[in-house]
């Protein structure tokens, strides 16, 4: 029952003033981290990947840490680059913003990466680590760039998944097809 489980990291501390990449998570995620972990045990994982921001690091480390298993930090499983993008406090703006990320993925619309750039970097990172391991693999990384590998390789629509994202959420693939077999 060898699987990709995609996870979305657990609830950062948001600070206005740092880039995303840098938030760090906060007290309340250990315990919807514990709980997602819990819902992972019957995938049996065999090692966690993680992006290298804070946010993922820590959740990885969490899951890892439920199951015995080592991690690895991946820069190319980083969430959209967007560093000089501007924090956006205003959630009607904000996913107006990244509806145009997934609508014009070839256009730089937000941040230092088109759509298409951070699934290529992503998708080509996770390819690398599937061909070195063959059981249950798990990658944390961010809302965006998960949606942008799930509307490519499993067909679902990458702006109305986004807006059903959990903090922390996972999807669990087949690993030959990357057909959604299950949310967590």
């Amino acid at each position: 029952m060898s699987k990709l489980i995609l996870v979305r990291h657990a609830q950062p501390v948001i600070d206005a003033s740092a880039p995303s990449e840098r938030w760090v998570l906060a007290p309340e995620a250990r315990d919807a981290t514990r709980a997602l972990s819990d819902a992972l045990a019957p995938y049996a994982p065999q090692i966690v990947l993680a992006g290298t921001e804070p946010k993922m690091e820590g959740t990885a480390a969490m899951i890892a840490e439920r199951f015995g298993i080592a991690t690895e930090r991946l820069p190319g499983l980083a969430e959209h680059q967007r560093r000089t993008g501007k924090f956006v406090n205003d959630t009607a703006a904000f996913e107006a913003t990244i509806q145009s990320l997934f609508e014009r993925p070839g256009e730089l619309v937000f941040g230092e990466e088109t759509a298409d750039q951070t699934y290529a970097r992503f998708a080509r990172t996770l390819d690398a680590e599937l061909d070195k391991h063959t059981g249950t693999v798990v990658a944390v990384s961010g809302g965006t760039a998960i949606c942008l590998f799930l509307s490519r390789r499993s067909g679902v629509d990458a702006f109305m998944t986004w807006k059903t994202l959990r903090l922390p959420m996972a999807f669990a693939l087949d690993r030959s097809t990357f057909a959604i077999k299950r949310t967590l």
